[in-house]
């Protein structure tokens, strides 16, 4: 009665038989020795009963008439049959070292090949999340490895990046966008982006829809206000800090916000941004008035747009 021998498809979804029964498929049958044994990983080895050690006999599956063999086990990625008077030859220790020299090469091969994909990307991004590596098909856990070789740093909450990248003084707001790409900046923060205060706030001002989900983070502290409408899409910049794109309302947008806010951050704040931003000519008198109209604060911005001129 021939012997078959099955291989466990280590890297493959697939289960591939090496040989089945011989009336099967129309082959003429032949002894089973190692010698003409296939196999295609290196699980496949020991599930076939060429090894010492054998565990108890698994009789689950649908086709159990298929293979002829003592017993089998069937599960989701992989069957495993056993065979009569398996003995440890010159033969079977040298496949067992081919296969495994193999599958270890294999393995090494494609980690490392991940590994630099991935610091590839956090060079060009700046930061990267875990999420990003989903898009590409590479496994999370190699952020955790890369971290404990030195190859990046976890500077965040689910945020990555190479230890010798450069850090601005709004390298925070690069953290925030990378998280929260929808989030706009908006008022103190956008003052200290665009050098029109001399404050440095300890939180990060962001803008969001009335009805979305306030966006959270262990840090930076975050400082959330809700706009509609027109307030919130009109006056939008895109500045590349740290290799991050960030959402920042322009000059003209960001003073008529810190008017409208006034009682937040207070009128004083609000006059500085105006007095700095009219001194140095980053805004005109039209975009002042059309962003005041928009944010509805005309007539609390017009006596001191009149005193500019």
């Amino acid at each position: 009665m021939p012997n078959c021998v099955c291989s466990w498809a280590f890297f493959l979804k697939s289960r591939v038989p090496a040989r089945v029964r011989a009336d099967s498929c129309g082959l003429r049958a032949r002894a089973w020795t190692p010698e003409n044994a296939r196999f295609y990983s290196l699980l496949a080895f020991p599930r076939s009963g060429l090894a010492l050690g054998k565990g108890p006999e698994v009789r689950k599956g649908r086709d159990s008439g298929s293979y002829e063999s003592i017993g089998y086990a069937w599960t989701n990625q992989a069957v495993g049959l056993r065979h009569r008077g398996a003995k440890e030859t010159a033969a079977v220790v040298f496949c067992r070292y081919i296969l495994t020299f193999t599958d270890v090469m294999q393995h090494h091969g494609g980690m490392e090949t991940s590994h630099q994909t991935i610091l590839d990307l956090a060079a060009q991004r700046g930061l990267i999340r875990p999420r990003d590596l989903d898009a590409l098909g590479l496994p999370s856990v190699a952020l955790t490895r890369l971290v404990r070789q030195g190859l990046l740093v976890r500077v965040g909450c689910g945020l990555y990046a190479c230890p010798d990248r450069s850090v601005s003084e709004h390298g925070t707001l690069a953290e925030v966008a990378r998280k929260h790409p929808q989030a706009i900046v908006c008022l103190l923060s956008a003052l200290r982006v665009h050098d029109l205060t001399t404050q440095s706030p300890f939180e990060v001002w962001l803008a969001i829809p009335n009805k979305a989900r306030a966006p959270k983070m262990d840090y930076p502290p975050l400082r959330i206000v809700r706009f509609s409408g027109a307030a919130l899409t009109d006056g939008i910049e895109e500045h590349q800090i740290d290799g991050v794109t960030v959402r920042v309302t322009n000059v003209a947008r960001t003073v008529a916000d810190c008017f409208k806010f006034r009682n937040k951050i207070g009128l004083d704040v609000a006059m500085e941004a105006l007095q700095e931003a009219w001194r140095a000519k980053r805004v005109s008198m039209d975009e002042l008035w059309r962003y005041a109209t928009v944010c509805r604060m005309a007539n609390v911005m017009r006596p001191y747009m009149v005193s500019l001129s």
